[in-house]
């Protein structure tokens, strides 16, 4: 008798388990149909009433129709909850959405531990975006040990599934060396991949790859066309970068005023080389009236992000008194904050400090010790007074062979006031 009854219930719930499936999956394919119309509204009931019925995949595509307002106003609140009840059951995109919200701590304690739980169950589930996560914590170290070799093999899995996003990363994987032994080529390939799958991050990548001629045949039309489709987008580095085409005449007609004009649209954004670039273009006079204030303005923000060219600049209209008052002192503090990061004409200025005495007390060794930081750099003008140094023993030894080796160097990269003293030295 118990068998029998025992045999009754599992038939029961056989047939009820075999009606609920094929219940949701009618539904589920109602709704499909209909979402691939874009067709919305009419496709939330059906939706709706699949996720009441408990179907996982239902709940996390509810999820998404709420969090993005497909057929029905946004509401993130519902969209949580929804992706919460998915989550517990396994499905791989709600995974996705609430490791992204623990990792903001948005609608729940910031919880980085919960972040990575979330999305290693969402890439094992197989879902891109939680792959593309799980590499990404790997490549920074985010809550979890720095593992290049993880963070590579992640993002291939989420670019072989065509992510966009995944084959960025797996391009900058190739491009940085990062999990796999650097390789341009490939590189550039995965980039023009994520490009054309809409990444847009990836446009100014693809143009730097046909601008420098890496891992593809230099192009600087094609340079400057995804620079310009990366500039649409708002991407302020894109937006620098039309803006050096324009100034440069690379890839497009030169036309200065137009060049400031992208430069202003990426420095509004705070991009501190665009900052920079608006700044020289105004203290030269380029695409618009010379205005030493504005220059003096757009210089100082991007210093003030530490931008060692910007530092350089404002270093030198203080020493001039231009857009700002006088300071010799004030000048080397600024040319030192821009030397320390190895810019070599911050150096070079520091070492004409040091020589005469601007701002500083005067001191040839210091200032011989300063050009030659540049001239390693392979700074022409540095070289050449390194010459001049060696050959008069100024902050050094008197050396007319290191003086001769030094005036050759500049006069290799066309410096005239070189190759001069290359022909003297040679004729004594």
């Amino acid at each position: 008798m118990k068998k029998l009854l025992l045999f009754a219930l599992t038939l029961a719930l056989t047939v009820f388990t075999s009606a609920y499936a094929d219940d949701t999956d009618l539904l589920y394919a109602q709704w499909d149909s209909l979402d691939r119309q874009e067709k919305y509204e009419e496709a939330l009931p059906i939706l709706t009433q699949a996720a009441e019925l408990g179907d996982r995949d239902a709940l996390a595509r509810l999820g998404e129709y709420y969090y993005y307002g497909m057929g029905v106003e946004p509401d993130e609140a519902k969209a949580r909850e929804l992706f919460e009840k998915a989550s517990d059951l396994g499905e791989p995109l709600a995974a996705y959405f609430m490791g992204y919200y623990y990792s903001v701590g948005e609608g729940y304690p910031l919880d980085m531990e919960k972040a990575f739980d979330m999305w290693m169950l969402s890439a094992q589930g197989g879902n891109a975006d939680g792959q593309q996560a799980v590499g990404w914590m790997y490549e920074t170290g985010t809550y979890v040990a720095q593992d290049y070799d993880q963070a590579f093999a992640w993002y291939q899995k989420a670019a072989d599934q065509g992510s966009p996003k995944g084959q960025g990363s797996l391009a900058n994987c190739y491009y940085y060396g990062y999990g796999v032994s650097p390789d341009y080529q490939k590189a550039f390939e995965w980039t023009l991949l994520a490009a054309q799958g809409g990444h847009i991050n990836s446009y100014a990548n693809l143009a730097f790859y046909y601008e420098t001629g890496t891992g593809v045949a230099q192009d600087d039309q094609k340079a400057f066309d995804w620079d310009m489709k990366s500039a649409r987008e708002g991407d302020p580095i894109g937006q620098y970068n039309v803006a050096r085409h324009y100034f440069d005449g690379r890839g497009v007609e030169q036309n200065a005023a137009l060049g400031l004009e992208w430069a202003l649209a990426s420095a509004n954004q705070g991009y501190a080389a665009a900052q920079n670039k608006a700044g020289n273009a105004y203290l030269d006079g380029l695409g618009t009236t010379v205005d030493e204030d504005t220059a003096y303005q757009w210089i100082s923000a991007a210093a003030k992000q530490g931008d060692a060219s910007a530092l350089t600049t404002l270093g030198y209209m203080t020493y001039m008194g231009l857009g700002t008052q006088k300071d010799e002192a004030k000048a080397h503090a600024l040319y030192l904050q821009a030397a320390e990061q190895g810019n070599a004409a911050a150096q070079s200025n520091i070492g004409l400090d040091y020589y005469y005495g601007y701002g500083v007390q005067k001191d040839l060794k210091l200032s011989f010790a300063w050009y030659m930081k540049a001239a390693q750099q392979g700074d022409a003008e540095a070289q050449y007074t390194i010459g001049t140094f060696y050959e008069y023993g100024t902050g050094t030894d008197l050396n007319l062979d290191k003086a001769l080796e030094w005036y050759q160097k500049a006069a290799a990269q066309g410096y005239s006031d070189a190759q001069e003293q290359v022909d003297r030295l040679k004729s004594k």
